[in-house]
């Protein structure tokens, strides 16, 4: 029994067995449509935690790129003062000269 295409005329010639069975029919599409409307709503709510997830994702993946930056500035600033103590070093030795050219060699500033 098609129960979409029932006006009121046609209703009220049905049977109360045939009223029954409209109404069964009724409740098993209810049933069927909150059915795909809890399916809906747990896709919908995993999405969005995906996409949250994402985000923090970016978050993460914004702060490690800024790591690299800090870890060079940290090993320039290392290497900056291990040759200024080698050079005051070389100085205090009298060997500033050939610290210099040391310095020459490695492709490094020379050390006043």
């Amino acid at each position: 029994m098609k129960i979409q295409t029932l006006n009121d005329k046609e209703l009220r010639r049905l049977t109360r067995t045939q009223l029954l069975e409209v109404l069964v029919a009724q409740s098993r599409e209810i049933d069927k449509l909150r059915t795909a409307l809890e399916e809906t709503e747990a896709g919908l709510s995993e999405k969005e935690y995906l996409i949250s997830q994402a985000e923090n994702i970016a978050e993460a993946c914004f702060s490690v790129c800024r790591v690299p930056d800090t870890v060079k500035e940290a090993v320039d600033l290392y290497l900056e003062n291990i040759l200024r103590i080698c050079g005051e070093k070389a100085a205090e030795a009298g060997k500033t000269e050939e610290w210099n050219q040391a310095l020459k060699d490695l492709g490094g500033a020379e050390n006043d």
